[in-house]
């Protein structure tokens, strides 16, 4: 349908009454509230109505297909059928976005989510009347469109909304008349789907029976606060309920209750009954007799299970309205419950809090005063008030449980900075502390140094990006000297300054605890970097250093290659964008032919040329230490490309390289072909953005024929086009490595989506793919779903923007959805 149809037919609807049309500068203040694969939701204010209103959209990609525009008018006929009734979203008419031509829905705002969510933080104040109110709503709203002639095919919980305490049916765009049937399952809620359907969607008709199906599992959920076999994979739900699998009754349901949703979710779908009979039954429901048969024969353990999951449901719900003393007392007796888990544990010992008010943190406080189960407290984003800081600086004075502390970006008081310093100073358990971004004032700057010289069990320091200058590191490094516990300290984005460096370099001669320092992005130049790099030759405890995103130069560079050709510890060196160029580059790589513990560099960043990829080249020749190499956003060239490549035909050390972005080009993506055929060590490969182009794809797939070492490879962005990415997935036929392996962005085409797909048939080894931003087309894409259907190794799928048609998108949907194995996927 044309921009020009799409507007000619809203015209007539409009002119007809089907819908009304609102300007597009009447909504204001437009928020996302989700984003799904085929459309958008968004609340809004609607001037008019003064008011806010919902806005549903398709999604920019699909906005001007056929097919889904059809399917958005179809929605708009179908909520204007049933726009009379309480219990189907109210549909208030249409606008237009005059930017981006998008057309939109606009809907009536529910105040409190779905149904889902509501249960999830309300279960427990919901009485049997309120349950059965509930089931009423949902099947008077069902009637509705059943006697419309419409099946709403997607029933769950998510598409039932909560609004001032009364349900509402929405999400209709799956929904069709009588005559019509859809052969998609895109939904990931195979608990709520018609097993009929399940069990050959193709042939099974979606009609009233199935809604009547979608009701019985819902009514089940109202009863229990659940979702309907939570803790199972889409497989395992999908082989349940095809198999007559259901979810058993809960204590204290009325048998009516039970009655009224067995029938409904019947595996027979000719004796399910009508919405009509089910809204009799529920007008007649007597809420006595309940359900106790099957509780009076659980055994302790099936006691246990029960309690411990109203517990854990009750706990959570406390620890989102920040009752933190009532989620303490309740996660203690989940921990002594026999049947708890190791999430459960995890999530008593754990805490990360943001944006606290000051009752949160009056809360918190009492709750830290009786917990003996929290070890890890992160406290972000929080402006505390004087009388907070001094309650919280009291429990961390007497705790003894909690190891590690975050109060990143806090903005303490000054008084805070005292009393908090003090206290920590006090701890004897915290052994990690997090300072990070809080901008700290004079009185913590001062206090930081006496936290040092006192607490003896911090072993990790973390002060990155408190705009630490000069004074206040001299003042840290002087405690430095007393300090014996620290391990780890994070300078990351402070102001070091020269005298600074001095103070800190004096400290590093006599230190003989920290290991692992973090200096990166201090503005530090040659000056204050050759101060430094001249401790490297006395220190015999730091192993692993980092001075990226600092302004050494060609000067600075020589200075630290120096100073690496004596020192004896590092074994981790990160010297990115320091601005090295020709000189200090050079100098990097006759250090590696000497130094003989560095393990993992990273020079990336740093102007790099041919040349200087020369010369590394020549030194990864006579280095037997290195085993990680990150060399990327340089200017290698094809040259340094080749030379790079020569040498690691002859290094059997590295096994991590990173070269992306250094505009190899073919020539030198052939030369690294050719050196794979033989180098047996490098397991992970990054050649992202280097323009290799087909003929260097060709060269690298013909490579990944012999190579039985690489397990990881990025060819993302490299232009290898239809032909390089077939011969890519004839490699794939062989392979039997790699598990881990990006192509997005080649403008592979459907061709090569097909050739990919039929590897997918045979290889056995990737769990790792992404496809992204390919071009396959329907063709590819239905290629594509064929071998994921039969695939059993992919855990993570990258397939977005490759111009699938609807169609295709919801098979894949639907295939990826009931594949238990997936840890992600997007399409």
């Amino acid at each position: 349908m044309s921009l020009t149809s799409k507007k000619d037919w809203f015209k007539v609807a409009i002119d007809s009454n089907i819908c009304k049309s609102f300007e597009y500068n009447s909504i204001s203040d437009i928020r996302v509230i989700a984003s799904g694969t085929f459309n958008s939701v968004f609340s809004a204010y609607l001037k008019c109505a003064e008011n806010f209103v919902a806005l549903k959209s398709l999604n920019d990609s699909i906005n001007k297909d056929e097919n889904s525009f059809n399917e958005f008018v179809r929605e708009c006929r179908f909520l204007t059928s049933a726009n009379f009734h309480d219990n189907i979203i109210k549909f208030f008419g249409i606008t237009q976005d005059p930017t981006t031509e998008t057309y939109y829905m606009i809907l009536q705002f529910a105040n409190s989510g779905n149904l889902q969510t509501y249960l999830h933080y309300n279960f427990l104040k919901l009485d049997w009347i309120t349950k059965i109110k509930m089931a009423k709503d949902i099947a008077s709203g069902i009637q509705c469109l059943h006697d419309e002639n419409i099946v709403h095919q997607n029933l769950h919980s998510k598409n039932i909304l909560v609004h001032d305490g009364k349900l509402i049916i929405a999400d209709m765009n799956l929904s069709r008349s009588i005559n019509t049937n859809s052969t998609s399952a895109n939904d990931e809620m195979l608990a709520y789907i018609d097993p009929e359907y399940l069990r050959d969607p193709f042939i099974c008709k979606r009609e009233k029976p199935s809604d009547i199906y979608s009701i019985g599992v819902l009514f089940w959920e109202i009863s229990s606060g659940l979702s309907p076999f939570k803790d199972s994979h889409s497989f395992t739900i999908f082989q349940k309920v095809i198999s007559g699998g259901r979810e058993s009754p809960i204590k204290g349901t009325p048998i009516d209750f039970i009655n009224i949703y067995s029938d409904a979710w019947q595996d027979n779908l000719n004796l399910r009954p009508t919405i009509s009979k089910i809204r009799q039954k529920l007008n007649t429901i007597q809420l006595e007799p309940v359900y106790e048969e099957k509780v009076q024969a659980f055994n302790q353990n099936d006691h246990e299970d029960t309690l411990i999951i109203k517990q854990r449901m009750t706990a959570k719900i406390c620890f989102k309205e920040r009752n933190y003393s009532k989620a303490v007392d309740l996660w203690e007796k989940i921990l002594r419950n026999p049947n708890h888990t190791s999430a459960d544990k995890q999530d008593a010992s754990i805490w990360t809090l943001r944006n606290l008010d000051n009752n949160a943190i009056k809360s918190l406080t009492d709750a830290l005063c009786k917990t003996t189960t929290i070890t890890s407290l992160n406290i972000g984003w929080t402006k505390l008030g004087t009388k907070e800081e001094k309650a919280l600086a009291d429990i961390i004075c007497r705790n003894t449980t909690i190891t590690s502390l975050d109060l990143k970006w806090d903005q303490l008081s000054s008084e805070g900075e005292k009393v908090l310093a003090d206290a920590i100073s006090r701890n004897s358990t915290i052994t990690s502390l997090v300072l990070r971004w809080n901008k700290l004032g004079p009185e913590g700057r001062k206090a930081l140094p006496n936290i040092l010289c006192k607490n003896t069990t911090i072993t990790s320091l973390n002060l990155a990006e408190n705009q630490l200058c000069s004074e206040e590191i001299k003042l840290l490094a002087n405690a430095l000297c007393k300090n014996t516990s620290i391990t780890s300290l994070n300078l990351f984005g402070n102001k070091l300054g020269f005298e600074g460096s001095e103070a800190l370099a004096s400290t590093l001669c006599k230190n003989k605890t920290i290991t692992f320092l973090n200096l990166g992005w201090n503005q530090l130049s040659v000056k204050e970097g050759k101060v430094l790099i001249n401790v490297l030759c006395e220190n015999t405890a730091i192993a692993s250093l980092d001075l990226r995103w600092n302004e050494f130069g060609s000067e600075g560079g020589k200075s630290l290659a120096m100073a690496l050709c004596e020192n004896t510890t590092i074994t981790f060196l990160n010297i990115s964008r320091n601005k090295l160029g020709s000189k200090g580059g050079n100098a990097f790589a006759n250090a590696l032919c000497t130094n003989t513990t560095i393990t993992s560099l990273n020079i990336s960043e740093n102007q790099l040329g041919p040349e200087e990829g020369k010369t590394l080249s020549d030194a990864l020749c006579k280095n037997n230490t290195l085993t990680s190499l990150n060399i990327s956003k340089n200017q290698l060239g094809p040259e340094g490309g080749k030379a790079l490549a020569d040498a690691l035909c002859k290094n059997s050390t590295i096994n991590s390289l990173d070269i992306s972005r250094n505009q190899l080009g073919p020539e030198g993506g052939a030369a690294l072909a050719n050196a794979l055929c033989k180098n047996t060590a490098i397991t992970s490969l990054n050649l992202e953005y280097n323009k290799l182009g087909s003929e260097g794809g060709k060269a690298l797939a013909k490579a990944l024929y012999n190579n039985t070492s690489i397990a990881s490879l990025n060819l993302k962005w490299n232009e290898l086009g239809s032909e390089g990415g077939k011969e890519i997935a004839d490699a794939l036929y062989k392979n039997s490595t790699i598990n881990s392996l990006n192509i997005g962005w080649n403008k592979l085409g459907g061709e090569a989506g097909k050739a990919i797909a039929n590897a997918l048939y045979k290889n056995t080894t990737i769990t790792f793919l992404d496809l992204s931003v390919n071009g396959f087309g329907s063709e590819g894409g239905k290629a594509l779903a064929n071998a994921l259907y039969k695939n059993s190794t992919i855990l993570s799928l990258n397939l977005s923007e490759n111009q699938f048609g609807d169609d295709e998108k919801k098979v894949l949907a639907d295939i990826l959805s009931k594949n238990t194995k997936f840890t992600f996927f997007k399409i």
